[in-house]
This record gives structure tokens, C-alpha cells and sequence, in this order.
């Protein structure tokens, strides 16, 4: 016989702020975009980030190189990054960018992690030490000598790791009464890093939230705020269980100077179902959201989204869309 506890979500603020996601009207608007290259080639295209005015995506299918740096302004594309067992060649490699605009690449099954630095011509490799974080998921290096690491299955998910040390911070999103065993599926999700605002962001993938971790001067993170669903779960054999309407993260998040932005479709509107890879039934809207988690507009694109990529010195983003072919599009928040 199944041992079913049914759970409500209880939340803590005796410590920090925190508040919960309240459903409400928000502005609805449309924006314009203006295809800068059309020539995406892949069964699916990886993580997207951008680097001032470039544009970097992954492969993660290809068997050859898997990182596609695009100049819009040129249309110039390089091509680099090799997949192998080789000192500098990554089998499952992630891509994720610094914050001195270089970017960190990881291996998700070997401990093997390098750096490849924008600002030389010839885009070196440099390999950095050994890994010491396993189940990761994400990472940012902060400093050359710091990368924070999101490892899900961890009852504090969040890691500072340096080649001499990890130290874990942070806290799973949900407060949970029990243990349960599948942590690494239900609370994968992205990290940022706002260097401006001295701000590291985790939101979930599974379920809508926000935490907000502000770095002090003594180089350490601390929970500032959260921002999280009301919903009821269940704990089936020591398993998470979400209701099956909860509405989950969208295909993809990014931040700029201003925004938390993410692909969501947008249900009062938008009923379709995507199943499979059909991407032309990907969401068509942009959720925005304040640094403080709050949803403040819902931009209607018009075009299906995959990927989206922003960085902190302005509000102009790319993204993938699929019309119906992958291609790289360019939107400017400022106009609306």
C-alpha cells in the first residue's frame, strides 16, 4: 500500500523576507524583432548567452565542435570547442558565461572545466582545475577564482567553489517536512549572477520561484528574499509530487540591466499544448519580471521561443525562435 502524506507549504520569514506570487493583472503588450542571422543548423540548439554585441550558442548535439560565437553586425560565425576525451575536449560539456565576459566551460560527467577567453583573436582554452562539485547542473565563475554551482540534489543546493574548497549555502525553495529522494528532478534551474546589483538568482524549472542571494563584502552569499507559489503537494514514497496543472518554468531564462526574463506561455490566451519536439507550438511570450520578482509585463513576440539571452549592461536580448527554421533574433526592451 502507497504511504501517501499530503503536505501544504509552509513558509518561514522569521528570518527573511519573503513573499508569495499573487495572481494579478499585469500589462500585455507586443513587440517587434529583427532577424540578425538565419543560419542555425542543429536538431535543437543549446544554451544561448550573450556577450555585448555577440551572440554564443551551444550544440549539444553535434559530434564535432559545439560552440557558435555570431557577430550580428558581420554575420561572421566561429566555430570551436571540441567534443573528445582529449586534455582539452569536453564528451557533455555546459557553457556558461563569466563575469568578466569570458566563458566557463564545464563537463557534466568528468571533473574537467576551462575558460575561453573573448578577448584574445584566438579565443584560447585555458583549463582551469579540476572540479570538485558532482550533479551539478549550472555554473558561474564570479571571480577567476570563484564559481558558484548549482547542485539540486543537495539540501542546500548553492556552492562557492574554489580550487581549495567548497562551501554550500542556500536553501531548497520548498520547506519540507521529510526527506524525499528525487531533489535533483524538482529543483533544477538556472543561476545568474547581477554583478551591478551584487545579486545571485535561482529560479526552478518545475515549479515558479525565485531566490535572491545578496554577496556581502566578506565574499559570502545571503538569502535576501524569495518569492514562491502557493500550491499543495504531495510526498509519495518519498518523492515530491506537484499537482499536474501546476505551471511550470518555460523553455528558458535569462536577466538583463533591468528584468528577469523568461519564455512562459502565456495560459489566459495561449491554449496550446506542445508535445514532443514541435517546436512551432513553443511559447510566444516573454514574462518580465523586477529584480524583486515581480511580474511586470508580458510582451507577445508572435514567434515561437526556444532560447533567450540577455547580459547586465543594457535591456537588448536575443533569441532563437523557430519561423519555422531556427534563427537568431534581436529584441530591444527599451522600445516598449
Amino acid at each position: 500500500m502507497r504511504n501517501l502524506i499530503s503536505v501544504i507549504i509552509a513558509l518561514s520569514c522569521s528570518l527573511i523576507g519573503c513573499k508569495s506570487q499573487k495572481a494579478k493583472e499585469v500589462q500585455r503588450t507586443e513587440l517587434g524583432y529583427e532577424v540578425v542571422y538565419d543560419s542555425i543548423f542543429t536538431r535543437m540548439p543549446g544554451t544561448l548567452i550573450k556577450l555585448n554585441n555577440l551572440a554564443v550558442w551551444q550544440d549539444p548535439f553535434t559530434s564535432g565542435k559545439f560552440l557558435h560565437i555570431i557577430n550580428p553586425e558581420t554575420k561572421q560565425e566561429t566555430i570551436l570547442g571540441n567534443i573528445g576525451p582529449g586534455h582539452k575536449e569536453f564528451t557533455t560539456p555546459i557553457v556558461s558565461r563569466s563575469v568578466d565576459g569570458n566563458l566557463l566551460i564545464c563537463d557534466l560527467n568528468s571533473a574537467k572545466q576551462g575558460v575561453i577567453l573573448m578577448n584574445t583573436d584566438s579565443l584560447d582554452l585555458t583549463m582551469k582545475g579540476a572540479s570538485k562539485t558532482e550533479s551539478f547542473t549550472d555554473k558561474i565563475m564570479i571571480t577567476p577564482e570563484k564559481v558558484v554551482v548549482l547542485q539540486p540534489n543537495e539540501s542546500q543546493p548553492l556552492a562557492i567553489e574554489t580550487d581549495n574548497s567548497v562551501v554550500r549555502f542556500g536553501k531548497q525553495p520548498l520547506s519540507l517536512s521529510t526527506e524525499i529522494t528525487n531533489n535533483y528532478d524538482c529543483f533544477q534551474g538556472a543561476i545568474f549572477f547581477n554583478p551591478q546589483r551584487n545579486l545571485l538568482v535561482y529560479s526552478t524549472n518545475r515549479f515558479p520561484s525565485f531566490s535572491f542571494y545578496k554577496l556581502s563584502k566578506k565574499g559570502t552569499f545571503e538569502l535576501q528574499d524569495e518569492v514562491v507559489p502557493n500550491i499543495n503537494y504531495e510526498i509519495v514514497n518519498n518523492e515530491l509530487v506537484f499537482p499536474e496543472d501546476i505551471h511550470g518554468g518555460g523553455p528558458d531564462i535569462t536577466a538583463t540591466k533591468d528584468y528577469i526574463i523568461k519564455i512562459e506561455r502565456d495560459k489566459k490566451y495561449d491554449k496550446t499544448t506542445a508535445k514532443g519536439r514541435d517546436f512551432t507550438k513553443l511559447p510566444q511570450t516573454l514574462f518580465l519580471y523586477s529584480y524583486e520578482g515581480e511580474l511586470q509585463k508580458i510582451v507577445n513576440m508572435k514567434t515561437p521561443l526556444l532560447r533567450v539571452a540577455g547580459d547586465f549592461s543594457d535591456n537588448m536580448i536575443y533569441a532563437i525562435n523557430a519561423d519555422p527554421e531556427f534563427k537568431l533574433i534581436r529584441i530591444n526592451l527599451d522600445s516598449l
